[in-house]
């Protein structure tokens, strides 16, 4: 089984090596830096989905917790908390309020 592995592997090294065109140092050089950047391009990428997929994540966090904070549908004469102004809270964030700081909590922590 492992015998037959290496001897794959001896070939395709073999016929990867006689097929190989030889080129000048200027053309390796340049071929080099090409596929540089092409895998810089890539790594980026990977970084771009994974951002995007942690970014997903922290908004569907946020959304599922004003959810489970928001009154049963059909509710009837549900309170709307009120800020420290007197403006009603919304989503956390007291109306009107420049800024969008949350609002203090009843020991003052935001």
């Amino acid at each position: 089984g492992a015998s037959v592995s290496v001897a794959a592997k001896v070939l395709w090294w073999t016929l990867n090596r006689a097929m190989a065109p030889d080129l000048s140092p200027d053309d390796a050089q340049w071929v080099s830096a090409q596929i540089s950047q092409a895998s810089a391009r890539m790594a980026v990428a990977a970084v771009r989905r994974q951002v995007a997929r942690v970014e997903d994540q922290a908004a569907a966090q946020l959304l599922a917790m004003e959810a489970s904070r928001r009154p049963p549908a059909g509710t009837v004469g549900a309170e709307v908390p009120f800020g420290l102004d007197g403006s009603p809270v919304l989503h956390g964030v007291v109306a009107g309020q420049s800024g969008a700081v949350p609002p203090a909590d009843e020991e003052g922590v935001r």
